[in-house]
């Protein structure tokens, strides 16, 4: 069962919302109150960063960071064709405005990594939002070796837990800004023209100028630098752990599969969906790319009424918490291992065929953190 062949069951019951909601210009109003609170917060700390006390810039910076998520949600959205802008000009300008933030994730790149790479092609070898495979992680073994320390698995998982969520962000987009802009034709390089890496390029120095325009506007103070490193920080943070959420669970499959098969929408407070835009209704989102969030609750019912045993569902914090007992890479399509080798484990959401089809296989288990072997897969 493909995307196109659930949503041709789904709309029936959630045609009227997605009609009603597709020219919603929320989305306007959203850009305009967080990128008020990230630059208005920022001007405010740079110009008082030598008279007020830490703890106030420690929590401006906080608050700043949370907004900077939802700005990279309001840019994904509106890139998807989300909020109705007819207006090319006026789409990018929207588009760009809620990446600006994000530093090294532009809307020329991620349009291409994510909307054409990443949602077609979701958990295949060719998707680049995807773990490593083993052999991969070999090639770059020293390299791996640092990564084990922050990226989120099993042999720190304390540590991990906190600093993997934002690694992950910016280790992502940093490899395919700079892959891509310089053709590497590696996993993360997306294949930009030469006009669209000049575009990717010049959307990277906009962003980097607003960082050096609000450490300027301190004159250069290093706290403020700290300040600006916090709010990335937990930005990325926030986003990182829904995305590996979404996706860093499910088993590898070779040819794409369903959104049943290779997402994981999590539950969250109520008051924390509507602040981050329903990112949360990740299965939801990958059937209908373009939808605006606020169709999302009700597709989430309309999948829970029809896939009641294949709709995949977590709380946010026990998905983090099984991501950081996890390996770091593939060793085979449903089985992680260390950089080394070691500590084989089941992926708690393997690759299997839809409930009730004619000929369907039979369901692998969800066998979260089932061990099948401790002894090294290779050499180190």
């Amino acid at each position: 069962m493909t995307n196109a062949e659930l949503r041709r069951r789904l709309r029936p019951l959630v045609g009227e919302v997605l009609k009603r909601t597709q020219n919603d210009r929320v989305l306007v109003v959203h850009l305009l109150v967080h990128l008020f609170v990230v630059v208005g917060l920022g001007v405010t700390a740079a110009l008082q960063i030598a008279t007020w006390p830490w703890y106030a810039l420690l929590g401006m910076a906080v608050v700043a960071g949370n907004s900077l998520t939802v700005l990279g949600y309001i840019g994904h959205e509106v890139g998807h064709g989300g909020g109705g802008f007819k207006n090319r000009a006026v789409r990018q300008i929207v588009s760009h405005l809620g990446w600006a933030f994000s530093l090294f994730a532009t809307p020329t790149v991620t349009r291409q990594a994510h909307n054409v790479r990443h949602h077609r092609k979701t958990n295949t070898a060719e998707d680049p939002d995807r773990r490593l495979s083993y052999e991969e992680l070999q090639q770059y073994s020293t390299v791996a070796r640092i990564a084990c320390w922050l990226f989120p698995n099993s042999r720190h998982p304390l540590l991990t837990s906190i600093v993997g969520y934002s690694f992950s962000v910016f280790s992502y987009h940093n490899s395919i800004l700079w892959h891509s802009i310089a053709a590497s034709g590696e996993l993360y390089d997306c294949g930009l023209t030469v006009k669209e890496r000049r575009r990717a390029l010049l959307e990277f120095f906009f962003n980097l100028s607003l960082y050096v325009g609000l450490w300027a506007l301190s004159g250069f103070a290093w706290l403020m630098l700290g300040y600006l490193a916090l709010q990335y920080f937990v930005g990325t943070s926030i986003a990182g752990a829904y995305v590996a959420s979404n996706h860093l669970m499910h088993g590898r499959s070779k040819e794409p599969t369903s959104s049943l098969q290779n997402t994981v929408s999590l539950v969250v407070p109520a008051w924390i969906d509507r602040m981050h835009l329903y990112f949360s209704h990740h299965i939801e989102h990958h059937l209908f790319p373009s939808a605006s969030h606020r169709a999302f609750p009700a597709i989430r019912a309309a999948l829970k009424q029809e896939f009641p045993d294949d709709y995949q569902e977590m709380r946010f914090f026990a998905a983090l918490r099984q991501l950081v007992r996890l390996p770091m890479g593939f060793v085979d399509d449903e089985t992680l291992v260390h950089f080394d080798g070691s500590g084989a484990t089941r992926v708690p959401f393997p690759v299997r065929a839809l409930r009730g089809r004619p000929g369907a296989e039979a369901d692998l288990p969800a066998a979260a953190d089932v061990p099948v072997s401790a002894e090294p897969v290779g050499a180190a």
